[in-house]
């Protein structure tokens, strides 16, 4: 199979036989005007030269991820449900219930208000995907894994509002730590 390449708001590339790299993140972990400002610096360094190589793109990525991820580390906004037990452990059920099924896990972590899932999503047989966006078994993977975790974790909190764990980043780098039974590394 060939890498898969769509778009939505940024282009999504899964290239075959590497693993990807997501960030989820609850609802307004992080304010609107910081998630404006990101976008305008990412475009700002994408367009301040006539001509971007590949590896000059990918820089500028890597260091908006960065910047991405530094204020998500801050936990200043938003709720911070993942740092409950119960709670994340709903989330990392799911995580390890769909190891094998969907992709094949290398790591996963779990903030208060974000995660990191490491994986390779075309490790496992394709005729298994099934769904909306089948086409894209990275989409259809993480739309499974975000709708059941927010209506579990709805149910959990008592909450009859979307749980927000829909907002993903892709990049394709990552580190991976042990699970330790708290709700905070895997």
């Amino acid at each position: 199979m060939p890498d898969i390449r769509y778009k939505r708001n940024l282009p999504h590339i899964h290239p075959k036989g590497f693993p990807l790299f997501v960030t989820i993140r609850l609802a307004e972990s992080l304010p609107l005007e910081v998630l404006a400002e990101l976008k305008t610096q990412r475009e700002r360094e994408l367009n301040a030269r006539e001509n971007v190589s590949a590896l000059d793109r990918y820089d500028i990525e890597k260091r908006h991820f960065g910047r991405y991820d530094n204020w998500l580390d801050r936990c200043e906004n938003g709720p911070r449900w993942l740092e409950r037990e119960d709670i994340a452990r709903i989330v990392m059920d799911k995580i390890l219930s769909m190891d094998k099924h969907r992709y094949d896990l290398y790591a996963c972590c779990i903030m208060p208000n974000h995660g990191h899932l490491l994986f390779d999503p075309l490790a496992v047989d394709e005729g298994k995907h099934k769904g909306k966006s089948v086409k894209y078994p990275v989409t259809e993977t993480l739309r499974l894994l975000k709708g059941s975790t927010a209506r579990d974790c709805n149910l959990r909190l008592i909450r009859m509002v979307i749980f927000g764990i829909m907002r993903v980043t892709t990049i394709l780098s990552g580190t991976s730590k042990k699970w330790n039974g708290s709700s905070s590394t895997y």
